[in-house]
């Protein structure tokens, strides 16, 4: 079989796929060595600065500098495939040392189960040059079908994220049922993914897929199917009739009052100069209801102070204006004139808020910054980021705010999506409620 002509795509999937999966290879064999290895074991649990969760689970990795030898060397394409691939993502260095050599491995995931992120704590001696513990970030996509699918449309780095991870998913499902040409792609096939993201389970928590998440995965592939036909690699494109799941709509869950919001707004003061900066981080959040990928977007030129306005860039490259209250303004007038230098470097630019490293931060980052300060609250839920959001448009809304002013203020293509919060927020129902139904008003029956 010619996998290189054109109406095959293992190519064009290819290029998503190949670096995601060597990945996933490399993180499932330092988790078959850590499995193996009673001195890593006996070393894990000593650290006592690990999060509960990690202690029993079944992801735990351990580099061993071993996997070397179960790669094809380097004069094989196969090899320098797969060596390529962990040089281009950072898991392995210039000098063919790996990152997380001699180090046990603690893996982050996304919904779709990509590895996102790891942490590395070095056991034994330190080398010269080596760190005690590492840090590693997957990088951004970069490969044509990113920039013609997604990029190009102006579509945030978590969209295309999620895209490759939902054509990883299917493009790994064909691959165990042989199936290896474009035109056997059709809606009976589809019928039998859709039925086996019905019986999926995540391999993290054991749970179903969500219906929402059932309908991306199986949209994803009729997207890409569609591009394939605008592209003339298909001669008709056979899942323009594919009926989707209805992926009904997800009421906002766990939010916080007024009062939780402040309890957690008060704990970054206890950590010095990056808890200052960090305060004005959630306070930007809490006071624009801004999206984490939207924050980390921000220019110091976007903030002003005269009108107290700022200028969001939001998704699809477009821009809003949204109010900031005084209170806002004075924290990022603080972090600005007080805060930011001392992060600064030559490679900040105009970026606002700045990382450890001088750069802008990374999503990913904040989120964990976002949680951390929630659990030091003395909160559990999901989502730190967005629920500072959620927290924004349901107080307006309970305030008397108009539903179409909460749109723009969050930036909604759509007033349907806005109107979630409208199933979030009732206070007023309640009241009416109170005021007016029979048993709410008559005295108790029981006593």
């Amino acid at each position: 079989m010619n996998l290189y002509n054109e109406n095959n795509y293992l190519n064009v999937l290819g290029q998503i796929n190949l670096d995601d999966l060597h990945i996933q290879q490399t993180f499932e064999y330092y988790q078959k060595c850590y499995q193996v290895n009673h001195r890593a074991q006996a070393f894990f649990t000593k650290l006592c600065h690990v999060a509960d969760e990690y202690r029993d689970s079944l992801l735990i990795g351990l580099c061993d500098r071993t996997i070397g030898k179960n790669i094809p060397k380097c004069r094989s394409p196969e090899g320098a495939a797969i060596r390529g691939s962990l040089q281009r993502c950072g898991l392995v260095k210039p000098s063919g040392h790996e990152l997380f050599r001699g180090c046990i491995v603690l893996p982050s995931y996304d919904d779709n189960f990509n590895v996102t992120s790891a942490v590395g704590y070095r056991m034994g001696r330190l080398r010269t040059g080596d760190k005690s513990i590492v840090y590693w970030h997957k990088p951004e996509p970069k490969s044509f079908v990113d920039v013609g699918m997604s990029f190009a449309k102006g579509q945030s780095s978590d969209t295309v994220r999620n895209k490759r991870g939902g054509l990883k998913k299917f493009f790994l499902w064909c691959l165990a049922r042989n199936i290896t040409h474009i035109d056997q792609v059709n809606l009976d096939l589809m019928d039998e993914y859709a039925a086996y993201l019905n019986t999926y389970r995540k391999a993290l928590d054991n749970e179903p897929l969500s219906p929402a998440q059932k309908r991306n995965l199986l949209t994803y592939v009729k997207i890409f199917i569609k591009y394939m036909y605008i592209k003339g690699l298909l001669s008709n494109n056979r899942l323009a009739d594919i009926e989707l799941p209805n992926k009904g709509h997800q009421i906002p869950k766990a939010l916080y009052s007024v009062e939780e919001i402040e309890r957690i707004l008060e704990q970054p003061l206890l950590f010095g100069i990056k808890g200052l900066r960090d305060r004005a981080i959630l306070e930007t959040f809490f006071t624009t209801g801004i999206r984490r990928g939207e924050l980390v977007k921000l220019n110091i030129d976007d903030i002003d102070f005269n009108a107290g306005m700022i200028r969001i860039h939001g998704k699809g490259n477009k821009e809003r204006l949204v109010p900031i209250s005084q209170r806002g303004c004075e924290w990022l007038a603080f972090y600005i004139g007080k805060v930011r230098s001392r992060f600064a470097s030559m490679s900040s630019g105009k970026a606002l808020f700045l990382a450890n490293n001088g750069k802008r931060y990374v999503p990913g980052k904040l989120s964990d910054m976002a949680s951390q300060y929630v659990k030091l609250a003395g909160f559990d839920r999901t989502g730190a980021c967005h629920l500072f959001r959620h927290n924004t448009a349901s107080t307006m809304l309970d305030n008397g705010a108009d539903l179409r002013h909460i749109q723009e203020m969050l930036g909604h293509a759509s007033i349907l999506t806005t109107q979630l919060y409208t199933h979030v927020s009732r206070k007023k129902l309640t009241q009416v409620y109170n005021d007016t139904h029979p048993s709410a008003r008559g005295r108790s029956g029981l006593f």
